[in-house]
């Protein structure tokens, strides 16, 4: 709904689904919300970790998820299938663990949650806003062209609110993307290999472009040998960067 308003300058229509939005998004993390806080399951699995912060593949599927839900919608057998998947995979996961980090008072997975949710619904919206102008959909036209003006800059406005912060956030979920590939691949070609070491934890620091491992074992790493990792790291990280 959202989308289709911004795609055809229907501001009426976008004021009732921003409403709709907002009361669908309130509904859904206060079930979750009683949910966690009523039953016994307060562990946070893998499925609520995955969803506490923001992946490329993610992010795809909303985009995607959106695609295929707007296209199946401007077919005629009204079908609500395919935009039912979109919003099961890409928008409710994460609103379901928004609700758990408020039952267990984990803020950091409310904050990351809900921030995916977003992220994912801007997406979905984009997808639909694309579809609609490459369709040439007719735009709402209005009597007094004052107000028709008016209209067309809130909508630009709000346009610009869904692409700007998508695309720099894409930039920046891409390029963390490929750095945690990079360093789960030399991870496992440089150091699993080593023998009689095992890592028992590791951490991949975007921010800061570092690989902290936490290793034991029955063998030491020489410096000559930490030397030659660190030089091995630096050079596949700077011809990444070069690319």
């Amino acid at each position: 709904g959202i989308g289709f308003a911004v795609g055809t300058n229907n501001f009426k229509l976008l004021i009732y689904s921003l409403i709709n939005f907002g009361v669908a998004t309130v509904v859904s993390i206060l079930a979750s919300y009683l949910y966690f806080k009523l039953m016994p399951f307060k562990d946070h699995t893998s499925e609520i970790l995955a969803r506490t912060e923001p992946f490329i593949l993610d992010v795809l599927i909303a985009f995607f998820g959106g695609l295929a839900g707007i296209i199946a919608a401007t077919k005629r057998d009204n079908s609500t299938v395919v935009p039912g998947v979109a919003i099961a995979t890409a928008l409710m996961p994460p609103l379901c663990v928004t609700g758990y980090g408020l039952a267990t008072g984990n803020w950091s997975y409310t904050f990351g949650a809900f921030y995916l949710f977003i992220l994912n619904s801007l997406f979905i919206c984009l997808a639909t806003i694309v579809v609609l102008r490459y369709l040439k959909f007719p735009l709402a036209t209005y009597v007094n062209k004052k107000k028709e003006r008016n209209i067309k800059i809130y909508i630009a406005v709000f346009l610009a609110i869904i692409l700007i912060p998508s695309g720099l956030k894409f930039k920046e979920i891409f390029e963390k993307s490929v750095f945690t590939n990079l360093a789960q691949t030399f991870v496992k070609e440089e150091i699993s290999e080593i023998p009689g070491v095992k890592i028992f934890d590791k951490d991949y620091n975007f921010e800061n472009e570092t690989i902290t491992l936490f290793l034991a074992g029955n063998s030491l790493i020489t410096e000559a040998r930490k030397k030659e990792l660190l030089e091995k790291g630096a050079e596949v990280f700077k011809k990444d960067k070069n690319k």
